[in-house]
């Protein structure tokens, strides 16, 4: 996705420093052993949690994006860290909003007058375009392939009514009709009989570029304007004005392993930040917490790294992964090859939960694609896993983690969460314990997302494995990606 120049333009507020192997950490100096999984202890993970929720406590209930409350969660982790002996790095990174600067407009032309009501009947896409457009009415022929339209005989300067449907992106169906020379866009979705509503957040990290007006219409208005189009004697009016805001700033934390190949990033990240609703203790605190429990461990594993291991954890996830997304953008093509893979945990307490790890071979068929050497990643966490007697779940790599922006940039990417608020079966109660036909996390999102929405067990369980596949990636395996200067050795 594109990154306007503000943010390009903003970079590490300090160089990128190593960790020494000095530990001043009261907590780290319990476990000496150099099996990381052994060293990664619950009651460590448990006392990060509870200082992050006296950090909600203390900022509104809440630690959310572009808060004191997230920059607090930041300051905490960072001072652990260097308790530990890292140089953490905070990145800040401005937040951009697209905002409507007047409300948008959706009128029939011809055949007849008629003018279309917004939140009823259609609502402005997030999708940067702005413009006040009235033209005839093409529709698009679905192609061949899942998500590729048919623009043969399309007539350039009409407006393209195009049908969205089997998980395909609206955003890349409005870049193809712009490509095609359409003066605007009318996406409207099949199987769905919801009125339409403005995608948000909107922010600038995950938003095409596209500058043509692109609007969402109601089933009711699709099937009036198909029959219309079909007939040649449909006309439209699309109106769509706004703008980009800069909102606030947000910060990730970094952090390098001293030790291993600076040629071979072994990428390990969480988010910092909750939703406005509660403290996030579930999401993402347990996340944070495990991954800063093995930031800590680690370097006990002395001369075993052989891979450089880089922690993060990200700010404005939240806000549709802005962190994590800002820092895949500000990489040169030399730095972003040098990252062998990224690890992402998002959730790995929840107190209906299941152990999902992420579907890196694509097992389900969903037609994922994940990146070349996933499939590694999944093997080892599903394995590890396997070893102790405990089943996984495979879960697809879906898009609503900070993962995104690193599979988006071809890097492998793997990771384990326990789940949100989906409804948990029957299958996976037999086979996980639990409620079927509850959510995995009922306080997800909300307030009582605190110190008592934890499975600690289920917790204990994903902390080992997460530490595990760290271990196992940061000691004895080399860089997954086909591009790497280190792949194939080993």
């Amino acid at each position: 996705m594109r990154i306007r120049t503000t943010l390009a333009s903003t970079g590490l507020t300090a160089v990128m420093l190593a960790c020494c192997t000095a530990t001043t950490d009261a907590a780290n100096a319990q476990p000496t052993t150099a099996d990381l999984v052994t060293a990664v202890e619950l009651r460590a993970v448990q006392g990060h949690l509870r200082q992050l929720q006296k950090i909600a406590d203390a900022n509104g209930g809440n630690r959310e994006s572009l808060s004191a409350g997230a920059e607090k969660t930041a300051e905490y982790i960072a001072a652990q860290l260097r308790e530990s002996g890292y140089e953490p790095v905070l990145q800040h990174f401005p937040y951009m909003r697209l905002e409507e600067q007047s409300p948008p407009v959706l009128e029939q032309t011809a055949p007849e007058a008629r003018q279309y009501r917004q939140g009823k009947d259609f609502a402005s896409l997030p999708l940067e375009g702005s413009g006040d457009v009235t033209a005839s009415v093409t529709t698009v022929r679905p192609g061949s392939a899942d998500c590729q339209d048919d623009w043969t005989g399309f007539r350039k300067g009409t407006i393209a009514l195009v049908k969205v449907e089997n998980g395909c992106d609206p955003a890349q169906q409005a870049q193809d009709a712009a490509a095609a020379g359409a003066a605007a866009v009318v996406v409207h979705r099949g199987g769905i009989s919801a009125v339409p509503k403005r995608s948000t957040p909107d922010d600038d990290t995950e938003t095409p570029e596209i500058d043509i007006p692109v609007l969402v219409v109601s089933p009711q208005a699709a099937s009036e304007f198909t029959a219309s189009a079909g007939e040649g004697t449909l006309k439209l009016r699309v109106k769509v004005d706004q703008k980009w805001f800069r909102r606030g700033t947000g910060v990730n934390v970094i952090a390098d392993t001293k030790r291993g190949s600076a040629d071979s990033i072994v990428m390990v990240g969480a988010h910092l930040d909750s939703v406005p609703q509660g403290p996030g203790i579930n999401d993402n605190g347990t996340g944070t917490a495990a991954v800063l429990v093995i930031a800590q461990r680690l370097p006990k594993l002395g001369k075993q790294i052989k891979n450089r291991v880089r922690f993060a954890w990200w700010g404005a996830e939240e806000l549709n992964l802005v962190g994590s997304a800002f820092y895949v953008k500000s990489l040169d093509e030399a730095e972003r090859r040098k990252i062998a893979l990224y690890l992402n945990f998002d959730m790995v307490g929840s107190p209906n939960g299941v152990r999902f790890v992420f579907d890196g071979d694509d097992s389900l068929g969903e037609g994922t694609d994940p990146p070349k050497g996933s499939e590694q990643i999944e093997k080892v966490l599903t394995g590890y896993f396997a070893r102790r007697g405990l089943q996984t779940t495979p879960m697809r790599i879906h898009g609503g983690s900070d993962h995104r922006s690193f599979a988006a940039a071809g890097i492998p990417v793997g990771g384990m969460e326990t789940g949100t608020d989906e409804l948990k079966t029957q299958e996976q109660a037999a086979i996980y314990g639990g409620d079927a036909g509850e959510p995995y996390d009922a306080c997800y999102h909300k307030r009582c997302d605190d110190l008592r929405n934890i499975n600690a067990g289920l917790l204990d369980q994903m902390a080992d494995g997460a530490a595990y596949a760290v271990r196992h990636f940061a000691s004895t395996t080399p860089a997954l990606h086909p591009w790497s200067p280190v792949a194939g050795r080993g």
